[in-house]
């Protein structure tokens, strides 16, 4: 009963939820509207509050926007739809109980809800308990208490039944407690028990439960529902401060846990009873069809392991808790596998291993050279966690220590009270080994852990999303092991060196840049510059290394990459969108687009001092040239009555004005006297010489301009219109002033219509 109910209680108050954040975000966009109109729009919102005033005084009934969409109802349907595949067997559930269950008093249930009533009150008893009060009177009360029972009155006055120091709180309760005290009157309390059920049917109850069609149900038929049928215990709990968290999240887990019940029982189905759990997790595993672009949680997941881990979820619960997924890992009779379990082949095969370890000198060299990073790596932990925790989140922080630790095989030594160093990483020699050659198969003591939480949950949302029918996902996190037959897209370096973070050789270097790339706004400069040379410093020891081994190509990458992060750090205070779009480039990730549109993406280096004088030369020459100058004084000259103006500058009609611009911007026409047809002739449409221009194709291009000529004459003439429209609180000279200006603007727009005609016919 209660596992029903907590389910459809669920039901309703995440359809509440919905609907109120609904409401709330319609409400703010409203205020938001409202202010960004400015006084016209404060106005308006003024006049409609009036309106409705003057509405209600007068007796008129007016609109209710809230009465146009029932938001509760709607999301309960949308929900209602989105779990049917679950919520049906609960709502069978719920309505079989419904049917042997009889009404409450609905104001002494909400009395119980709101805490101001702990018994009922002023209600008759039942037929029922009438009948029970009176065999129990008659005859089982007198043999209690000649054994000792004694009924007295509790602090609060209320009746309770007593023996040996024991009480219960009803007749129910001693007749539970009968037989266990007294069995000489088991047979009794038996046969009062029967003797009062005899006289219970369940067609005399005058008020049975509220039921539920589960076709026509509705948010208000559930809470009606729910009060007659829910247990007291939940319905006021939900008044309570602390109460049980269900809202949407929880409707969700309900639906991935049913989902996973249902993969289980689709691939147990398939084989018989006394199926071993590795034949059904192969069988379950089969039936996985999730996109092999989808991320791993671990290079080495397959698809036996997602079965495992449905199985290990519908056991222990959706891995969104903390407690779900360490009662997972915990579980020893969940068999993962390798790479996470030692396998019998593992351990026979773990000696034949250690005598094919090769150790040649090449090998000796890749790995003098690892644990030189690894050992910067390390001494690189002390200060990142010392000095730069208050500038880097602590999540990044820890994020960037974890990788530096696993990529590098650290850990963390004991060291003396007295010792000034409170913490000292050392590099794992032979696990650092493992890591450059590992092989073929892992020790028992070295397997490898579980991936975390996170990707355990983001890996089981995914199955049971393309169980259901819907999208397994492409978007993968940036920690997500690529998958073998995943093909490896190349973001675009925009000019700027992108780091090989396959390479592990790299990963310090990516690490550090990536700490760079988190560092929060405000951080002081000294602290940017101290964190810059650590980044610094790393990049003169790669190529230090690398000199001795002759490696150009690398050099010169390191090269780049020092002139890239010189570039972040020179901006970083001026432009630091822009300069840690530098970073995001390096690291392989899509550049963020500036807020304002002429700001540059990147920033722009230093231009030498003889290219800046030339740059700022070419800026004080005039932008238009003498032609253009006097088309535009012609063009302003058609809108302006002025006889002065009109005759400083060429006396055109609008249609030349329009004429010569497109002259002055595509160019005069060529006339060959070989094919001085083709300068005239309507049939030649497409020429192949892309370089001549001819009458023709002019003429379109004229009748193009002029169309946007008006469109934008007409843009400007509405837009004062309107403006004039709305001006009720505007003084008589702004009103004269702003009807000048659509006179004038008319003519403009006139004059612009006929250049229009003049261009079609032409």
């Amino acid at each position: 009963r209660l596992s029903w109910a907590l389910a459809l209680v669920c039901l309703q108050e995440a359809a509440e939820d919905d609907a109120l954040e609904k409401k709330r975000k319609a409400e703010a966009l409203t205020k938001e509207n409202q202010s960004a109109g400015g006084v016209l729009g404060q106005a308006a919102g003024v006049a409609e509050g009036q309106n409705e005033k003057e509405g209600n005084a007068q007796g008129e009934e007016m609109p209710n926007k809230s009465d146009d969409k029932d938001l509760p109802q709607e999301s309960f349907e949308a929900f209602l739809s989105e779990n049917e595949s679950w919520i049906t067997k609960v709502l069978a559930d719920a309505v079989a109980y419904s049917k042997v269950a009889t009404s409450r008093d609905k104001d002494w249930v909400q009395s119980v809800i709101d805490g101001t009533s702990g018994h009922k009150k002023d209600k008759k008893e039942s037929p029922v308990q009438l009948k029970l009060s009176a065999e129990f009177n008659e005859n089982l009360w007198p043999a209690l208490r000649t054994r000792g029972w004694k009924e007295e009155s509790d602090k609060s006055g209320k009746k309770v039944y007593t023996y040996k120091g024991n009480s219960v709180k009803s007749i129910s309760a001693v007749l539970d407690a009968t037989p266990r005290f007294h069995p000489e009157l088991a047979k009794m309390v038996s046969s009062l028990i029967s003797s009062v059920h005899a006289t219970f049917t369940p067609s005399e109850d005058p008020h049975p439960a509220s039921s539920m069609d589960i076709d026509k149900m509705t948010l208000k038929s559930l809470k009606l529902f729910l009060l007659d049928c829910a247990p007291l215990q939940l319905l006021a709990d939900r008044k309570t401060g602390n109460r049980l968290s269900l809202n949407k999240r929880t409707l969700s887990q309900l639906k991935y846990c049913h989902s996973l019940h249902a993969m289980i029982s689709s691939a147990d189905s398939n084989l018989p009873s006394d199926a071993s759990i590795e034949e059904r997790n192969n069988m379950l595993a089969k039936l996985i069809k999730i996109n092999p672009k989808v991320g791993l949680p671990h290079p080495q997941w397959t698809a036996l392991h997602d079965a495992i881990l449905i199985r290990a979820s519908a056991k222990h619960g959706w891995p969104d808790k903390s407690t779900s997924a360490m009662a997972i890992a915990n579980d020893k009779e969940i068999k993962w596998g390798a790479p996470f379990e030692a396998t019998e082949k593992a351990k026979t095969e773990e000696k034949e291993d250690e005598d094919d370890s090769q150790d040649d000198a090449k090998f000796q060299a890749e790995f003098d050279q690892l644990h030189n990073i690894a050992s910067r790596a390390a001494t690189f932990l002390k200060p990142l966690s010392a000095t730069f925790s208050d500038c880097i989140p602590a999540a990044d922080l820890n994020e960037i220590s974890e990788r530096l630790i696993a990529s590098y095989a650290l850990r963390q030594d004991s060291v003396d009270e007295d010792s000034s160093d409170a913490t000292e990483w050392k590099v794992r020699e032979k696990k650092l080994k493992a890591l450059l050659k590992p092989k073929k198969n892992k020790k028992q003591d070295e397997c490898e852990e579980l991936p975390p939480r996170k990707k355990l949950l983001k890996r089981a949302r995914k199955l049971v999303l393309v169980f259901m029918g819907k999208d397994g996902g492409f978007e993968d996190d940036k920690d997500d092991a690529p998958s073998g037959n995943q093909d490896v897209e190349v973001a675009p370096d925009h000019g700027f060196c992108v780091l090989d973070q396959a390479d592990r050789n790299n990963v310090l270097l990516v690490e550090m840049i990536r700490g760079n790339l988190k560092v929060k706004q405000g951080t002081k400069a000294q602290q940017m510059k101290d964190y810059t040379t650590l980044i610094f410093e790393e990049i003169d020891q790669r190529i230090k290394d690398l000199s001795s081994e002759g490696s150009d190509a690398q050099i010169e990458g390191l090269e780049r990459i020092r002139k890239n992060v010189q570039l972040y750090f020179e901006h970083s205070r001026k432009s630091p969108r822009a300069a840690k779009n530098v970073l995001r480039v390096m690291l392989g990730k899509d550049p963020v687009h500036p807020k304002a549109a002429t700001d540059s993406l990147f920033p722009v280096e230093k231009i030498e001092k003889a290219e800046k004088t030339a740059q700022a030369k070419q800026k004080r020459k005039k932008i238009f040239t003498p032609a253009d100058a006097a088309l535009n004084r012609a063009l302003a000259s058609l809108k302006d009555d002025n006889e002065d103006e009109i005759a400083q500058c060429l006396l055109l009609t609008s249609t030349e004005i329009l004429m010569l611009t497109v002259l002055s911007s595509q160019g005069v026409p060529v006339f060959d006297a070989k094919n001085w047809s083709s300068l005239v002739s309507n049939e030649l449409a497409i020429i192949e010489d892309d370089f001549r221009i001819y009458f023709f194709a002019m003429a379109g291009i004229m009748e193009a301009a002029a169309d946007v000529w008006l469109k934008i004459a007409e843009k400007k003439l509405q837009s004062k219109v309107e403006i004039f429209n709305n001006s009720g609180d505007m003084s008589d000279t702004a009103k004269n002033k702003l009807t000048n200006e659509i006179a004038v603007l008319e003519k403009d727009r006139d004059a612009k219509q006929l250049s229009k005609e003049d261009a079609v016919t032409y």
